[in-house]
């Protein structure tokens, strides 16, 4: 399934729509309830998974049902299953011990 023109999330959208799958209200009310920045920055969290971690987000959220709470709560409940696959920060040290440097890896 190569659809130019149409990310990741979408194709996966039109294919499950489809074929009939999933439940919940879909990626399309999801995306609709967020504004346009979140919106982006959903879009370019999931590009940067991979593939198998991105159907299991959008397998989770497509369950969840924005109607039902404000965009506040739509916002943590989504960061709270990106959460789940955000790579965790790495510290490294020098020879010595004492300096320590957070990097996300």
């Amino acid at each position: 399934m190569n659809i130019s023109g149409i990310d990741a999330t979408q194709q996966l959208h039109q294919y499950q729509h489809q074929r009939g799958q999933g439940g919940g209200m879909g990626m399309g009310k999801i995306m609709q309830s967020l504004p346009l920045e979140e919106r982006q920055a959903l879009q370019e969290e999931l590009q940067s998974l991979s593939d198998d971690q991105r159907k299991e987000v959008v397998s989770q959220l497509r369950e969840l049902d924005p109607t039902t709470m404000d965009q506040e709560e739509l916002l943590k409940t989504i960061n709270s299953v990106l959460d789940q696959y955000r790579e965790e920060p790495t510290t490294s040290s020098t020879d010595d011990g004492e300096s320590t440097i957070s990097t996300y890896a």
